[in-house]
């Protein structure tokens, strides 16, 4: 998983955990980032997907990425 580029896990897992949290894919003409965060609710080694959403999409803009897909997953409605 360490070395496939294409497996995306939630961006605010502990860090040391293999994969990637923020991709670009590219087709053709067109750019998208994908990012993917997980709630922190009843998820304890989880950090804040907040903070880490900040900074991911600033380095997607700053990369020319014309769209991005979030993908999230929380327990509660209030996350």
């Amino acid at each position: 998983m360490a070395e496939e580029p294409r497996v995306l896990r939630p961006l605010n897992y502990p860090p040391g955990t293999a994969g990637r949290g923020v991709a670009g894919v590219e087709k053709g003409a067109w750019r998208h980032g994908v990012v993917s965060v997980l709630g922190r609710s009843f998820m304890s080694p989880l950090d804040d997907p907040f903070r880490y959403l900040d900074s991911a999409l600033a380095e997607l803009a700053a990369s020319g990425m014309g769209h991005v897909v979030l993908e999230v997953h929380a327990e509660a409605t209030a996350e």
